[in-house]
């Protein structure tokens, strides 16, 4: 087992990479920049298919969704919301194994999305650990959980991510308390967030 700390994403393209950690975390992350495009291009299926087929994901409320409720999930995103669509990952750190890793993420999103009437700007991000499996076509995202730390702006103005929109909302101004560690949450211990 190897941990590593990943300060920035710089995303690489491996042809036949040798299985050593640092190949692996380049494999890892040639398949989070194919992930970005898809998005970029509003690709559902394409990005459906970096999943594996029994994927999950544990949303903030604790209730764990299957991969057909996720595809749909995402299949609507691409409904409720026009392009551009501009989404970043950053890997903050990760245990890497051969055939498995698990990964602390920063993903951040923007795109455009009709709200009180108006299209409006959606900015948003959040910090998630993400379990990826090595599969004979390559690395597959497995299960998504301890997603925490959201943060929502629209047309540039933070807005609380725990609430429904309204033209007359007021800033939101989010805690400055420090979220979990990476490490702590690649332990799995999030009762802290």
């Amino acid at each position: 087992m190897r941990r590593l700390l990943l300060l920035a994403f710089a995303p690489a393209l491996v042809a036949a990479a040798p299985a050593g950690p640092d190949a692996r975390l380049r494999e890892v992350e040639a398949r989070y920049a194919a992930m970005a495009a898809a998005f970029g291009r509003a690709d559902a299926d394409g990005i459906i298919a970096m999943r594996t087929a029994d994927f999950s994901a544990v949303l903030p409320d604790g209730v764990r969704q299957d991969a057909g409720y996720m595809a749909e999930v995402l299949r609507q995103f691409f409904v409720v919301n026009r392009a551009p669509f501009d989404v970043r990952y950053t890997l903050r750190c990760g245990t890497f194994h051969p055939d498995r890793a698990t990964l602390v993420v920063f993903q951040q999103a923007e795109r455009s999305q009709e709200l009180a009437g108006q299209w409006r700007r959606v900015a948003s991000d959040v910090t998630q650990r993400e379990h990826w499996r090595r599969s004979p076509s390559g690395w597959q995202l497995a299960a998504v959980d301890s997603i925490h730390a959201p943060h929502r702006w629209i047309d540039g103005v933070p807005i609380d991510p725990t609430q429904a929109y309204h033209p007359d909302i007021a800033p939101f101004a989010p805690s400055t308390v420090a979220g979990p560690t990476c490490e702590a949450v690649l332990d799995g211990e999030l009762a802290a967030a």
